[in-house]
């Protein structure tokens, strides 16, 4: 089941893929701003350790402010 939240983005092209998973350029819906997307991909046989460091960028870029770093906007499990 798809969270909800995520569905007001429209998923555009990926941008880059990594040992964590995958960041696709996105249009959010709400008011047509880009935005970019970073999936976490479980298949990949990620362990804890990079869900745990995953989540620590989420919090590293939530605190994150200035003019030429672009906003963080959510994170959704």
């Amino acid at each position: 089941m798809v969270d909800p939240r995520i569905q007001r983005y429209q998923i555009m092209e990926p941008l880059g893929q990594g040992s964590q998973g995958t960041t696709f350029r996105a249009i959010d819906r709400a008011d047509d701003s880009e935005v970019a997307i970073k999936v976490f991909n479980l298949s990949r046989g990620a362990d804890w350790k990079q869900f745990d460091l995953f989540e620590r960028e989420c919090r590293v870029l939530a605190r994150l402010s200035h003019p030429n770093i672009p906003r963080f906007i959510d994170h959704y499990a």
